[in-house]
This record gives C-alpha cells, sequence and structure tokens, in this order.
C-alpha cells in the first residue's frame, strides 16, 4: 500500500509520450452532466476526498475538486491528467492506498468480465473499497448488485439494483468496538 501524494508523484515521471492519445469527445462533455444528476437523483453529498475507481476517460474531477481517479488504461489516465485530473494507473483488483485514504470510495460502473468467479470478485473488491474510505462506499452498477455479499448487509445504506451505498463508518466502528471486546475480554461479541 502506498501514500496517495507518492502515487501521484510515481505518474508524474510516467512515460506518457509512449502512452496512445485517447479521445471520445461526446462522451467527455456528456459525462460530468450524467455524474451530477446521478449524484442528485440519489442524494448523495460528497464532503471530502473521493477516489473515483475504473473511472475511464472521464472522473467525478470534472464536478468535484478533491479527487483522485484511477484506471487500469493508461491512454485512460493519460487523456484525464491532460483535462488536469490528478489519475493514477491502478487495477481495481489491486489499488494501491493506504488504509483510510479517502473519505469516499466511488465507481461508476466498475467492470465485471474481469471476474471468473463473480461472487468472490466483487466481495474482494467491495472489501479492498471498505479498507481505503473512511465515510462510505458507492458504486453504480447493475450487474454488480446481484452478487453484493450478505457480510456488509448490515452497512448498506441503499441499494435499488443500480447506486449501491454503504456506510463504511459505521462498519469501522463496529470492527474498532469487536477488536477492542477481543482484547479485553478474549473474545467476540
Amino acid at each position: 500500500m502506498r501514500d496517495v501524494d507518492a502515487l501521484l508523484d510515481e505518474m508524474d515521471s510516467y512515460e506518457w509520450d509512449d502512452v496512445k492519445d485517447y479521445s471520445h469527445p461526446g462522451y467527455e462533455a456528456a459525462a460530468p452532466k450524467r455524474f451530477k444528476e446521478d449524484i442528485e437523483r440519489y442524494g448523495l453529498e460528497l464532503n471530502g476526498s473521493v477516489l473515483d475507481v475504473c473511472s475511464g476517460p472521464v472522473s467525478l474531477a470534472s464536478v468535484y475538486d478533491d479527487v483522485v481517479a484511477t484506471d487500469v488504461d493508461p491512454s485512460m489516465v493519460k487523456n484525464m491528467r491532460e483535462h488536469g485530473i490528478r489519475a493514477i494507473i491502478a487495477d481495481m483488483r489491486d489499488l494501491p492506498f493506504d488504509p483510510d485514504s479517502f473519505d469516499y470510495v466511488m465507481s461508476f460502473w466498475p467492470p465485471m468480465a474481469i471476474y471468473e468467479d463473480k461472487s468472490q470478485g466483487v466481495e474482494d473488491f467491495i472489501e479492498d473499497l471498505f479498507t481505503i474510505a473512511r465515510d462510505k462506499v458507492i458504486i453504480q452498477s447493475t450487474p454488480m448488485s446481484r452478487y453484493l455479499p450478505e457480510r456488509f448487509n448490515d452497512y448498506l445504506e441503499s441499494s435499488d439494483g443500480r447506486m449501491i451505498v454503504y456506510d463504511v463508518a459505521a462498519y469501522k466502528q463496529d470492527m474498532a468496538a469487536e477488536e477492542m471486546l477481543n482484547d479485553v475480554y478474549g473474545m467476540v461479541a
């Protein structure tokens, strides 16, 4: 795991000249409006730092200031960086961030085809996002909503089959209390 600033510094020295240019003006113009509409529709208030996982060529940074974007495709990251977006090359299956690095971790339409075992892949992904987030994990994905792990159900604020919102702060409080009980009494309640 690494510090966000160290990862961004590493991207500054990346050999971007060797990376193919990417441009999709229609999507780049439409995406910020769609991000705003989806966030407003679900009543989400983002007050703090945001990690945008699997962002593609456009990030939530197009509508919020304190965002770091990730994508596995260097051409997508190059495109975002050319637009002034802080972006890092990272695979959603191996996110390089320290625990509690961001207030919110969001992913709009993360790919599912990369998982051979969809249930285990989604569980691992959500567990990684819980580690990185301090407050909420927000995922927009109809396919992923079919594979949500039951062990996080108590922390599910909402899921309508499209937008999934988890209360990570409550989860971390419960885990800390459980750890304290275990330390004091040698058992878990």
